[in-house]
């Protein structure tokens, strides 16, 4: 037994989640590598990935609590011009937009990719078929099609 394997015993050992045992050879390379060293790189991607999902749904939680209490809008979206959503909704196509329904004098409008933004609009400058009461509840959203739109001059 080397001393490499020896600590790696060890450190297995200490961290009793580690299933390295011994010591492996690179597939790109003819030397040795550290097999705690080789996975470390795809453990921090996980990290990295599980921390940014956290993040997120973390922050998609957080708005869904600021609409149930019925916070002021200014704390969970961003008010814009009607204009200026359909111009958004056209460039950026391959989001998930949904109606969420409405509030006030307000329509809301969320942008779905890899996190959430929500818009308010207000009701004269972009019109919904069938509008709702604002809510939270994802399930009862109304995804909007951003196909109608992009007829529109730029």
């Amino acid at each position: 037994m080397n001393k490499i394997h020896v600590l790696l015993t060890l450190s297995c050992i200490t961290f009793a989640s580690c299933q390295v045992s011994k010591p492996v050879k690179d597939a790109t390379s003819d030397y040795v590598v550290d097999p705690l060293k080789k996975a470390s790189g795809a453990v921090t991607s996980t990290v990295s990935a599980g921390a940014i999902g956290t993040a997120v749904g973390t922050k998609n939680l957080a708005q869904k609590s600021a609409i149930a209490t019925k916070l002021p809008a200014n704390v969970y979206s961003r008010e814009v011009t009607g204009e200026n959503l359909r111009k958004r909704m056209s460039l950026v196509e391959k989001s998930g937009w949904y109606y969420m329904g409405s509030r006030r004098e307000y329509h809301y409008v969320a942008r779905e990719f890899v996190d959430r933004e929500i818009f308010r609009v207000k009701k004269d400058e972009f019109k919904i078929e069938s509008p709702f009461i604002l809510t939270p509840k994802r399930s009862l959203w109304k995804q909007l099609s951003t196909k109608k739109i992009l007829h529109l001059d730029q």
